[in-house]
């Protein structure tokens, strides 16, 4: 259906008028050499009609295709110029003789303009635009109908991709001149036929190997540099070539580079006060954390050093085992790691 819009233009304004009609279409790159009635059924054509108040058209373009859109106008114009005094003869007078006022003359037909975006479209249903091509109409009766700007969206920030342009009408003719906005022809775009990849696998990530290593202390204190190791089943009773021997043996099987995460746990014997023990045991991881610092250039963050006090339940105030007093290094290796 068309839309009648007043044209107010050439020798009675009033009385002109123009008719708008239009339609969308998609063209898929593999229709464009074939009859008109053969590009309907090719996979990706589609086609609809603006109806009489112009309102966009939505159209359909399936994933993986390219090809153009284009939108479509035709415009019945309806005007009426200033027509010339007619001539006529008239009984005993020797010569024509002018009609007045002149006849007006009346004008009327079809033009049509357009616009032309090239697309392509992804399998997955990426949309993205090509040239723009817009094609205006000729003049006729002194009438042109032209594309006055035109723009595209593939991504808009809301809503639906969608090409638009803004046609004009002018009339250059005598009598009233002028030319005129019509409304903005919008297309909406709906991708269809979208390939949805894969959910992406999941990698079962492997458990790091954890590694230990205590460092003993001697009552009340929190250096163990000459505290002999009292742990019958260790050989090697200086606690820091211990400490060493277990970093370098962790060094040569997975590297201390492979190393994803390192905490000290300082604790204490239930001998003597308990806020007391709880400082000694932060002395204690402390310590350790201090050699690695020194030795292997590993730097602890305060998060990593844990002090845990004497243990929750204690004999009584007097109970100090050797087995408490100490601090313990955790060691997290990557999974599979090579040094």
């Amino acid at each position: 259906m068309a839309a009648r819009i007043k044209f107010p233009v050439g020798r009675y304004p009033d009385s002109a008028y123009i008719e708008v009609w239009g339609s969308g279409t998609v063209l898929p790159d593999s229709a464009n050499n074939l009859p008109p009635l053969k590009q309907r059924v090719q996979p990706g054509f589609n086609l609809d009609v603006f109806d009489n108040q112009l309102n966009p058209v939505h159209l359909k373009v399936k994933a993986g295709i390219a090809g153009t859109i284009k939108i479509k106008l035709v415009v019945h114009y309806d005007v009426w110029e200033k027509g010339d005094c007619e001539w006529r003869s008239v009984p005993g007078v020797p010569v024509p003789v002018p009609s007045c006022p002149p006849i007006p003359d009346h004008k009327a037909g079809d033009l049509s303009c357009s616009c032309t975006w090239g697309y392509s479209c992804t399998k997955e249903g990426e949309l993205s635009y090509g040239s723009l091509v817009p094609d205006n109409s000729k003049v006729d009766d002194d009438v042109q109908v032209k594309v006055e700007s035109a723009r595209s969206e593939a991504k808009p920030k809301s809503g639906d991709p969608y090409v638009m342009f803004i046609p004009v009408a002018s009339y250059t003719g005598n009598g009233t001149k002028g030319k005129m906005n019509l409304k903005p022809i919008y297309a909406y775009l709906n991708v269809t036929d979208k390939i949805v990849p894969p959910p992406p696998k999941l990698v079962p990530t492997a458990t790091p190997v954890v590694l230990g290593h205590v460092v003993y202390f001697k009552t009340g204190e929190s250096n163990a540099d000459h505290f002999p190791n009292p742990n019958p089943i260790v050989t090697m009773k200086d606690q820091i070539k211990d400490l060493q021997n277990f970093m370098n043996r962790v060094d040569s099987v997975s590297g201390l580079k492979n190393i994803v995460g390192i905490d000290v746990h300082g604790y204490a014997s239930g001998l003597g006060d308990t806020r007391a023990n709880i400082n000694l045991s932060q002395k204690r991881a402390d310590y350790v954390a201090q050699l690695l610092r020194q030795l292997y250039h590993i730097q602890l963050k305060e998060a990593q050093i844990t002090p845990h006090g004497e243990p929750p339940i204690a004999g009584n105030d007097n109970e100090d085992k050797w087995e408490n007093r100490r601090a313990e290094l955790v060691i997290k290796i990557k999974a599979g790691a090579k040094p």
